[in-house]
């Protein structure tokens, strides 16, 4: 499984709630495309999940190589994973996007008939297999299969809500080609709730249901399933049993050395290898940010052990930026507020979190929505890192926003950027979709 989704809006996600809130500018819904051709094939649905399902065969959009310059306002990113140094996509609010080359150009990889409906979700096994969810009804989130990089999808389910709330967002998660699994948030501000579907033979049977438990989807293994919690006090809930059954996860080890702390604000997706960061802080203390932890979810059988610690040394609360996509790689990026240089940093670790030897200050490129100054600040409190996608030490995305229109400011917009880099942050380049 690839890092997710997220969200994960997502991003995600999606992304995911790594950063103060941040209001990004944001664009309009996919383009209507041509009429959908189904065929008369049935996929069968539990009587568990709320929802219907058929088959179709879609074609994508023509394939355009897009140069690369600074994304505009008009479209909004929505989640983005780079899954090799050279393989990755981005999904923003108007279309689905893959590269071959890092970032430097790409592909519309858009099913170019899903109508009108608002992009939540994708994610790939490989460049050649994925998955796309989109909200296309009041109530219902359909979910596309393409196992050709895009150039051709078919419609594998439709998730029907069956409350009248709005949705908020999705995640996908994939195990294998047969192994997949999305879960679609509800709006419900009084009792949020999610609505799980997954499938173990690629499409031809479906099990799932409402569940309590808002967040990231990440399955992890034969029956293990994992959601992280958006909302509330816990920090993961676990299934065993391919979903049928949930159980909250709020008391993770505490690692040595910290007793009296707690964890909290899980950040950072699960990798293929279960890992995940959560932050420690201080029982009855002043809410300071004590350390960040490193945590694994067995894919056998869901225990939690940990990884590694990184003190933060501050009396500053703030929550980095995540990634673990690998086994061995792992990276960090620290906000301005927890450094001593007063400028982001990028940690880097080769042995999966257990240690982080590797810091490199990091400054955003100057593009549309970072002003100069913003940019050679080298970080300062205005920039903020939203999320973060590297395969290894070296190469990774990096989701940069301006935070100075949050709260209830008028007569600006936030600017967001995507950058990549290939030295592990001592420079970046602008990934623009034009």
């Amino acid at each position: 499984m690839s890092v997710k989704s997220k969200r994960r809006a997502i991003g995600y996600v999606a992304l995911l709630a790594v950063v103060p809130a941040i209001l990004t500018a944001c664009g309009g819904s996919a383009n209507t495309a041509g009429s959908n051709q189904k065929s008369t094939s049935t996929v069968s649905v539990s009587s568990t999940l709320p929802a219907s399902a058929t088959v179709s065969t879609i074609q994508s959009a023509p394939s355009t190589s897009e140069s690369l310059t600074p994304s505009t306002g008009a479209s909004s990113i929505v989640d983005f994973h780079l899954l090799t140094p050279e393989f990755g996509w981005v999904l923003e609010s108007r279309g689905l996007y893959t590269t071959n080359n890092g970032g430097t150009s790409f592909t519309d990889a858009t099913p170019s008939q899903v109508g009108s409906g608002t992009f939540l979700a994708a994610d790939f096994l490989n460049p050649e297999f994925g998955w796309f969810a989109v909200q296309s009804g009041a109530e219902t989130v359909a979910v596309y299969q393409t196992s050709n990089a895009g150039s051709t999808w078919r419609e594998l389910t439709t998730i029907s809500v069956d409350r009248a709330v709005p949705i908020t967002g999705a995640s996908i998660s994939i195990a294998s080609t047969n192994h997949e699994g999305v879960l679609v948030d509800d709006g419900d501000m009084t009792i949020p709730a999610a609505y799980f579907a997954t499938t173990a033979n690629g499409g031809a049977t479906w099990s799932g249901g409402q569940i309590a438990y808002p967040g990231q989807l990440a399955l992890l293994g034969s029956g293990v399933d994992v959601v992280q919690v958006q909302d509330g006090t816990n920090l993961l809930a676990e299934s065993l049993d391919n979903g049928k059954t949930w159980t909250a996860v709020n008391d993770p080890p505490i690692p040595s050395g910290y007793q009296g702390d707690y964890a909290t604000a899980v950040i950072g997706s699960l990798s293929a290898s279960g890992k995940f960061a959560a932050t420690l802080s201080k029982i009855g203390g002043p809410g300071n940010l004590d350390a960040t932890v490193i945590y694994r979810v067995a894919p056998s059988n869901g225990a939690l052990s940990v990884v590694g610690v990184l003190g933060a040394n501050t009396s500053s609360a703030a929550t980095p930026a995540a990634s673990f996509q690998y086994s061995h790689a792992a990276v960090l990026i620290l906000p301005p507020g927890v450094t001593q240089s007063g400028h982001s940093e990028l940690l880097t670790s080769s042995n999966g979190g257990s240690t982080f030897s590797t810091s490199q200050a990091i400054t955003p490129p100057i593009a549309t929505g970072l002003t100069a100054a913003q940019a050679m600040a080298g970080g300062a409190q205005s920039i903020s890192v939203v999320r973060a996608s590297f395969p290894d030490a070296s190469h990774g995305w990096v989701l940069f926003a301006d935070a100075v229109c949050t709260g209830f400011k008028t007569g600006c917009s936030n600017g967001q950027l995507l950058a990549s880099t290939s030295n592990g942050g001592a420079t970046f380049t602008p990934v623009g979709l034009g």
